[in-house]
C-alpha cells in the first residue's frame, strides 16, 4: 500500500510540473500585446488527482568491488627435529614438491651405527628365548645324568668313610716312598763327608725322596681318617647342583623366564624404533604438495633444531580481504564472486567466500573475509593484487 501511494503522489507531482512547463512555454512564443492598462489575471489551473497503477519493482544487481592479497591457502616451514652438519640439500626455491619428498639431509653416521647396534641388541634377545623355548638336547641330557651319577658316588664314598682297598693303596703309595727314601739316604751318605754335598745330585734327590715320603704319609693318614664335615657338605652341594641341573633340562623353562625374555625383546625392539626415529629426523621431508618458497640452510652448514630449513606453501590461492563493518555484512559465506588481477589482463576468476571474520579489527574497523578460487590455481601467485567483485541484490 505504500508503494502505491508513493507511485500516486509522484504522478502527481510530475502533472503540476509537466503544465507548469506547457503555460510557461505559451506566454514566450505569444507576441507580447500592447501596454494595457492593468495585466490581466492568469485562469487557476485545478488539476484532479488521477490514480495511477503501480508497476512491478524490479530487482536490480549492484557490485561491491573490494581489494585483496593472494596468499597461498597453506605455508609450513620445514625444520630438523634434531641438530647436526647439513650433508645433502636435495630442493631448491621455485621446485615443486610433493608430500614426504626428501629435502635435505643431515650427517647421521652416528645414528647408523646407533640404530646397527640396537638391531644387534635385538638378535640377542630373540636368541635367548628361542634357547629357553627349545627342547632339551639328548647329548646334553646324558651328560647332565652322568654328572648327577659321579656327584651321587662321590658323596656317598665320603659318606661310607675309606674302603679297604682305598687304605691297601694308600699303605703301598707310603711303602714305596718310603722305600725311595732310604735308597735316596744312602746315596747321599756316600758324599756326604765333601765339601760341596750340599750342590750334588745326591743332595737334590734326597730332598725330592724326603718330600715324596711325606706326600705319600699324609694321604695315607687323610684316607684312614675319612672325609671332614666340609668335604662332605662340598660334596652334597654338588650332588644337589648336578640333580638341579638335570631336572631344569627336563622341565623346560619357567613361565617367569619366558616372561622375562619376551619383556628384553619387547624392550630391545623399543629401543631400536626410538633410534631409527631420530635417525629419520636427520631427513627434512616436505609436509604437503606445494612449492619451495624459501630456503634457509646450504650444504655443510650446522642445522639447529626448530629454525626453519625450508618454506613450502600450497599451489592453491586465496584472497584475503579487509573489508569495512558495513560492507562485510552485506556478504555471506558461500557467495559466489569474481576475481580479477592487473597481472593477467582481460581474464576473470570465480571464487567462493569460504570465511568471514566474526570480529572487527578494533585498529581499522574492518572484518577479514576469505575468498577462495575455484579456478585459476596456475596463474593466481602469492604477492599478487586482485580485486573481487561481490553482487548483492537490492530492490
Amino acid at each position: 500500500m505504500a508503494k502505491k501511494l508513493f507511485w500516486i503522489t509522484l504522478a502527481l507531482a510530475v502533472t503540476l510540473v509537466a503544465t507548469g512547463c506547457s503555460l510557461g512555454q505559451q506566454e514566450t512564443s505569444a507576441p507580447k500585446p500592447a501596454a494595457q492598462p492593468a495585466p490581466a489575471v492568469a485562469p487557476t489551473v485545478v488539476v484532479e488527482p488521477t490514480a495511477v497503477p503501480a508497476q512491478p519493482v524490479s530487482n536490480t544487481s549492484a557490485a561491491i568491488n573490494l581489494p585483496g592479497d593472494v596468499e597461498a591457502k597453506q605455508k609450513v616451514n620445514v625444520v630438523f627435529p634434531v641438530p647436526g652438519r647439513v650433508q645433502e640439500v636435495q630442493a631448491n626455491v621455485g621446485d615443486r614438491v610433493t608430500a614426504g619428498q626428501v629435502l635435505a639431509v643431515l650427517d647421521h653416521r652416528t645414528l647408523d651405527a646407533q640404530v646397527t647396534q640396537m638391531g644387534a641388541a635385538l638378535k640377542v634377545a630373540n636368541a635367548q628365548l628361542a634357547l629357553l623355548q627349545a627342547p632339551p638336547d639328548e647329548a646334553d641330557l646324558a651328560a647332565a645324568k652322568a654328572g648327577v651319577d659321579a656327584a651321587e658316588k662321590a658323596y656317598k664314598r665320603m659318606l661310607a668313610g675309606p674302603t679297604k682297598e682305598d687304605l691297601i693303596q694308600a699303605q703301598a703309595a707310603v711303602a714305596q716312598a718310603e722305600a725311595g727314601l732310604r735308597q735316596a739316604q744312602a746315596a747321599y751318605d756316600k758324599i756326604a763327608g765333601l765339601p760341596n754335598a750340599g750342590l750334588m745330585p745326591q743332595s737334590l734327590g734326597l730332598q725330592q725322596a724326603t718330600i715324596g715320603y711325606q706326600t705319600a704319609k699324609a694321604m695315607y693318614d687323610k684316607v684312614a681318617k675319612g672325609a671332614t664335615d666340609a668335604q662332605i657338605a662340598q660334596a652334597y652341594a654338588g650332588l644337589l647342583k648336578a640333580r638341579a641341573g638335570l631336572k631344569k633340562l627336563q622341565d623346560g623353562p619357567k613361565p617367569e623366564q619366558l616372561a622375562m625374555a619376551a619383556a628384553q625383546i619387547l624392550q630391545a625392539q623399543s629401543a631400536l624404533d626410538a633410534m631409527k626415529v631420530q635417525r629419520d629426523n636427520a631427513y627434512a621431508r616436505a609436509p604437503m604438495d606445494g612449492v619451495i618458497s624459501a630456503r634457509h640452510v646450504v650444504t655443510g652448514t650446522y642445522a639447529s633444531p626448530g629454525l626453519p630449513a625450508f618454506t613450502v606453501v600450497s599451489v592453491k590461492t586465496k584472497i584475503v580481504i579487509d573489508a569495512e563493518e558495513s560492507i562485510a555484512q552485506a556478504i555471506r559465506r558461500g557467495q559466489e564472486v569474481d576475481i580479477q588481477t592487473n597481472s593477467v589482463v582481460g581474464r576473470s576468476f570465480k571464487g567462493i567466500v569460504t570465511r568471514i571474520s566474526p570480529t572487527v579489527d578494533p585498529k581499522t574497523r574492518t572484518r577479514q573475509i576469505t575468498v577462495e578460487p575455484l579456478d585459476g590455481d596456475s596463474v593466481l601467485r602469492p604477492g599478487m593484487f586482485a580485486t573481487v567483485s561481490f553482487r548483492s541484490r537490492e530492490g
